[in-house]
C-alpha cells in the first residue's frame, strides 16, 4: 500500500523581478486529524510540498498543460532529491522545458514537453514524482484524449493504495479532472483504493496566526489548507441515495451512518432485497418504520435523502402487503434493473404463493406439485366442464396457467442462455405486461371448494379428501382424482415410465381378462372401478353420494391389500406382448466406482468439489476443449440427428448405468440426450449458481 498524491499544476504568476513565472512563497497551516490542532509549514512554493511532508506521501502525480510550470517543478524536485542545479545537463533540460512553457497556448503540441524524460529522472528517487501533460480540452476530442491519458496512469495504481487529491495549483479545468479521477477510482477500479483527502490551499483567504510572528513581530499570515472531502461524501450520498431508490442497495452510504442499529437494519434490508428473502424484507421494512424518529434526527445529507426514499420503499414493499404482492413488486423492481431472470423467478413464485393462499397450502416448496396441478387444470379445451365457476374465474385461471407455464420455460432458458437475441427481446418485453395481468388476476375471488390436495392412492388422506368431495357433491373431481391416481399407482407398481404410450399399455393390461394373473378377481374389480371413475369424471354416469363413497372405500381396499400388491410385483408387461412399454431403468444408486462425464465447456474447481461430494464420484471424464466448444456452439439445425448420434456414442464410450452425465447446452439436443441417457439408467444433472448466506456463489446440482 502506497500513499499517492494527485495534484494539478498551473502557470503560476509572473515575478516582477525576474520576469519569470513562479508561485509565491506562502506559509500554510493544516489540521492534525488526531488532535484537532494545526501545524504550520513555512516558506513553501508548492502546497504539494506541505502535503508530501504532512501525510508522508510516497509519490506525487501532477496533471497540467504544456503551459504549466514544468521547469519550476523540475528545479523543485531536483533540489528535494539532492541533484545538482548547476550541471550542464540540468540547465539544458530546464531551459528546454522553460522555452516550451513560456510561449505555450492551446495549440501547443503536448509532445513538446518531454514528460518521459522527466518521469524517468524521478522514477526511482526518494521523492518520486510523475507528470501528465494534457491538452487544453477545447473540444470533445481533446477532453477524451486527456481522459484516456490520465486513466492510463490511474490504472497503474496498486491494490489498497491511499489517494490524496489537491486542486490548489491548476488550470481551471484541472479541478474537474481531479474529480473525474476520484470518481473513476471509486466506481471503476476494482482495487479497494481509498480517497483519503481532497485539499485546497486558500491563498486568497489568509488568516492571522497569533502563535507565529513574522520578522516585524506581526502575526504570521497563513493560508489554510482545507479538506474538500465533503464534496466527495456528498457525491457518495447522492449516488447511494440513487442506488437505494432504484435498487434497494444501501451499501454505498452505510459507512457514513453512525447509528449502528439503523445501519444494521438498512444493511439487512439490502441483503434481503438482493437475496429475494421476502420474510426478511417485510421484517426490516417494519423495523425501518419503527425507527422513523431516529431517521428524522440524522444530520447532513441523510436527513434530506433517507426519509423520502424509505417512505417510498415502505409503500412499494409494505409489511402489510400479501407475500405474492411483494413478489410481483420485486419482479417489477428487478425488471427495472434489467435483472430479467430474477423478474421471472419472482413472477413464478408470486403465482405459487397466490395459489398456496387459495389452496391453504402452508409449505409452498413441499406442495408445488399440488399447486401446479391447480394452476394448469382449466384450459380452453376443457373449460366447458367447469359450469359451477364464473366466466371471469375460468378466464383468469386459463391466463394464469399461460403466464405460469411460459414464465417457467423462459426462466429456465434464461438461466441456461438458451434463447436467441430476438427471442430474448420478445421475452423481456412481456415482463411488465405479465405483471400487470397478474395484478388483475390476483384481485379476483376464487372458489375454494374445487381444491385438489392429493391424488396419491397410497395415502389415507387422499381417501379422506375424496369422501369430503363426495359430501360436497363434487363427483367429477372425484372421478378425475381417482382415475389419475389408479394410473399413477399402476405405473409405479408395474415399473414403467409415466407416458401417454404406456398409459394405453397399462389400461390394456388392466382390462385384459385372458391374462394369467394370480389375483385376477381384484384386477377385474380395479378395471371396473377405473371405468366407473372415468365415466364420473366425464359426467357420463349418474351416481349417488352414498354409492360413490362405497366405490372410494372399495378402491382403497384393493390398493392396500397385501396379497394384491405382492402379486402385481411379479408382473412383467414385456411378457404380455407389450414390447413397446418403456421400462423404468434399474439404476444402481450405490455404485462404488461411479464416473461422471462433463458435457460443458467450463468445469471449475468449486463445481468439481461439489459434484464429487454429492454423487461420490471416483472418476471424472471431460470432453476435449475442441469438442466442448463445438458442443457449446451446437445448433438445433438440419444436422440435429447426426449430432445426437455422435454425442450418444461419446456418452456410451465413457459412462454406464448408474453413472452421472453433467450436461448443459442447446435445449432441443440436450432434451433428446437427457431422455436417452435416463432410459439407459444414467443420472443426468445440471448445475445452478446460487448465492450463499455469506454472499458467495455456490453451484448446486439437480437431476433433469
Amino acid at each position: 500500500m502506497a500513499k499517492i498524491l494527485i495534484a494539478g499544476l498551473g502557470k503560476g504568476m509572473i515575478d516582477r523581478n525576474s520576469e519569470e513565472r513562479d508561485y509565491r512563497k506562502a506559509d500554510y497551516k493544516i489540521k492534525i486529524e488526531e488532535t484537532g490542532e494545526y501545524k504550520i509549514y513555512r516558506d513553501e512554493y508548492f502546497v504539494t510540498s506541505v502535503l508530501e511532508k504532512h501525510y508522508d506521501i510516497d509519490k506525487t502525480i501532477y496533471i497540467g498543460t504544456a503551459g504549466s510550470m514544468w521547469d519550476k517543478l523540475y528545479t523543485h524536485y531536483c533540489k528535494k532529491n539532492g541533484f545538482s542545479t548547476e550541471s550542464e545537463e540540468y540547465e539544458k533540460y530546464r531551459d528546454e522545458l522553460r522555452n516550451v512553457t513560456k510561449n505555450a497556448n492551446k495549440n501547443t503540441d503536448v509532445l513538446n514537453i518531454n514528460s518521459e524524460k522527466f518521469n524517468s529522472i524521478f522514477e526511482n528517487t526518494e521523492k518520486k514524482v510523475q507528470i501528465i501533460v494534457t491538452k487544453y480540452g477545447m473540444n470533445k476530442n481533446e477532453i477524451f484524449e486527456n481522459f484516456n491519458k490520465i486513466i492510463e496512469i490511474v490504472n497503474s495504481l496498486n491494490k489498497e493504495d491511499e489517494i490524496y487529491l489537491d486542486i490548489t495549483h491548476s488550470f481551471r479545468s484541472n479541478a474537474m479532472w481531479i474529480f473525474l479521477v476520484m470518481n473513476y477510482i471509486t466506481e471503476v477500479i476494482d482495487k479497494n483504493i481509498r480517497i483519503k483527502m481532497i485539499t485546497y490551499g486558500m491563498l486568497e483567504e489568509m488568516d492571522d496566526d497569533e502563535t507565529e510572528k513574522d520578522l516585524n513581530g506581526n502575526p504570521l499570515k497563513v493560508a489554510p489548507i482545507i479538506n474538500l472531502k465533503s464534496f466527495f461524501d456528498l457525491m457518495k450520498w447522492i449516488k447511494g441515495a440513487n442506488a437505494f431508490k432504484q435498487y434497494g442497495n444501501t451499501y454505498e452510504f452505510l459507512d457514513m451512518i453512525e447509528d449502528n442499529k439503523l445501519k444494521n437494519t438498512l444493511e439487512e434490508f439490502s441483503n434481503s432485497m438482493n437475496m429475494n428473502y421476502i420474510g426478511n424484507i417485510k421484517e426490516n421494512i417494519g423495523k425501518i418504520n419503527q425507527m422513523e424518529k431516529t431517521i428524522k434526527t440524522l444530520d447532513g445529507p441523510a436527513k434530506l435523502l433517507l426519509p423520502d426514499i424509505l417512505e417510498r420503499f415502505a409503500q412499494n414493499f409494505g409489511e402489510k402487503q400479501e407475500t405474492f404482492e411483494i413478489l410481483l413488486g420485486l419482479a417489477e423492481w428487478h425488471y427495472n434493473q434489467k435483472r430479467y431472470s430474477m423478474s421471472y423467478v419472482n413472477i413464478i413464485e408470486a403465482i405459487y404463493t397466490f395459489t398456496g393462499k387459495i389452496l391453504e397450502v402452508e409449505d409452498i416448496n413441499k406442495g408445488k406439485e399440488v399447486l401446479r396441478e391447480w394452476i394448469n387444470r382449466i384450459t380452453e379445451e376443457n373449460k366447458i366442464k367447469y359450469k359451477d365457476l364464473s366466466e371471469k374465474e375460468i378466464n383468469n385461471r386459463i391466463k394464469l396457467s399461460e403466464i405460469f407455464e411460459s414464465s417457467r420455460v423462459i426462466r429456465n432458458n434464461i438461466s441456461h442462455t438458451l434463447e436467441s437475441r430476438a427471442e430474448m427481446q420478445e421475452i423481456i418485453s412481456k415482463i411488465p405486461e405479465n405483471i400487470q395481468k397478474l395484478r388483475e388476476i390476483f384481485k379476483t375471488e376464487y372458489k375454494k371448494g374445487e381444491i385438489h390436495k392429493s391424488q396419491d392412492l397410497k395415502m389415507q388422506q387422499t381417501y379422506t379428501f375424496l369422501e369430503k368431495l363426495a359430501e360436497n357433491g363434487q363427483f367429477a373431481e372425484i372421478g378425475r382424482v381417482a382415475s389419475n391416481g389408479i394410473y399413477d399407482f399402476l405405473f409405479e407398481e408395474l415399473g414403467v415410465q409415466k407416458s401417454g404410450e404406456n398409459k394405453n399399455v397399462v389400461k390394456n393390461w388392466l382390462d385384459n381378462k385372458r391374462g394369467n394373473f394370480e389375483k385376477e378377481l381384484e384386477k377385474g374389480q380395479l378395471s371396473e372401478l377405473m371405468k366407473l371413475f372415468l365415466e364420473v369424471k366425464n359426467n357420463s354416469r349418474s351416481i349417488t353420494r352414498k354409492e360413490i363413497i362405497k366405490k372410494i372405500r372399495h378402491l382403497q381396499n384393493i390398493l392396500t391389500k397385501k396379497s394384491f400388491l405382492e402379486a402385481i410385483e411379479n408382473v412383467n408387461l414385456n411378457d404380455k406382448r407389450s414390447s413397446q412399454t418403456q421400462q423404468v431403468p434399474k439404476i444402481n444408486v450405490n455404485k462404488e466406482d461411479r464416473k461422471i462425464l462433463v458435457f460443458k465447456e467450463i468445469f471449475g474447481e468449486q463445481e468439481k468439489k461439489e459434484v464429487i461430494k454429492k454423487y461420490k464420484i471416483k472418476r471424472i471424464s471431460k470432453l476435449s476443449s475442441e469438442i466442448a466448444k463445438e458442443w457449446q456452439n451446437l445448433e438445433n439445425d438440419s444436422n440435429k440427428e447426426k449430432n445426437i448420434k455422435r454425442f450418444k456414442d461419446i456418452i456410451d464410450r465413457n459412462i454406464d448405468s448408474g453413472d452421472i452425465l453433467l450436461i448443459e447446452g442447446e435445449v432441443g439436443i440436450t432434451f433428446e440426450l437427457v431422455n436417452w441417457a435416463k432410459e439407459k439408467g444414467i443420472i443426468a444433472i445440471y448445475g445452478v449458481e446460487k448465492v450463499t448466506d455469506n454472499f458467495l456463489l455456490k453451484v448446486e446440482f439437480y437431476e433433469y
